[in-house]
């Protein structure tokens, strides 16, 4: 049975997520499951051109992103993945 991986992805302002890096992150977390034969989940979902949220669908890609500084203790989205792991669950945490 494939392992089950979430994709967490954080820059640390709004400008660094429009500027691709996320969008260069979740390429690299959604080519490591693949090579790994790990199957992508959850229930956030980022749009793998621009890095901005979207909806499942139309090549989303489950992901969860913040963009947040390292002096900021908020990270809304990765509070989410730990909530789609204890209420559904994933064995890899995929970051890049």
């Amino acid at each position: 049975m494939s392992k089950r991986a979430a994709i967490y992805g954080r820059v640390s302002t709004d400008v660094q997520r429009d500027n691709y890096s996320i969008p260069s992150q979740i390429a690299e977390a959604v080519k490591y499951a693949h090579m790994r034969r790990y199957t992508i989940v959850g229930d956030q979902f980022v749009d793998p051109d621009t890095g901005l949220d979207t909806v499942s669908g139309n090549g989303a890609i489950p992901a969860y992103v913040d963009d947040y500084t390292s002096r900021e203790l908020s990270r809304p989205s990765l509070d989410r993945a730990l909530i789609y792991l204890e209420t559904t669950g994933f064995d890899v945490l995929d970051v890049h």
